[in-house]
């Protein structure tokens, strides 16, 4: 499938599930002030919808292995963002758990080109 219309579909079930569960458990749509509306728009824009049509077309031209260990790390850049730019405070715990996810990763990329290299 085309990457735009694939995004699309996904972000259009996603919205359309999340409006449902938001409406039939009473919560607010109420987002504050016109500053986190831009800021909305941002995140769907930038940390959504570009990344997502980027890992889909870029995923063409790579293993899956690789795109799997390269979309694994989506908590860690998330976590970072949230640091940066949203103002969030650092929590050890998390900076741990991103640590281990950079960890696995690293250790499943070598594993796997030990593999590779074993069956050649």
């Amino acid at each position: 499938m085309e990457p735009f219309g694939l995004t699309f579909y996904q972000f259009a079930a996603g919205a359309g599930l999340l409006f449902f569960i938001i409406l039939f458990n009473g919560y607010s749509f109420n987002i504050g002030s016109p500053k986190n509306i831009v800021f909305l728009i941002f995140i769907a824009l930038i940390g959504n919808a570009f990344t997502t049509v980027g890992q889909v077309v870029t995923q063409k031209y790579m293993t899956a292995v690789k795109a799997a260990l390269i979309i694994a790390l989506e908590p860690v850049f998330s976590a970072l963002f949230a640091w940066t730019y949203g103002g969030e405070k650092f929590d050890m715990i998390a900076g741990l758990g991103g640590l281990l996810i950079i960890l696995g990763i690293v250790v499943a990329e070598l594993r796997f080109k030990q593999k590779e290299k074993a069956v050649v």
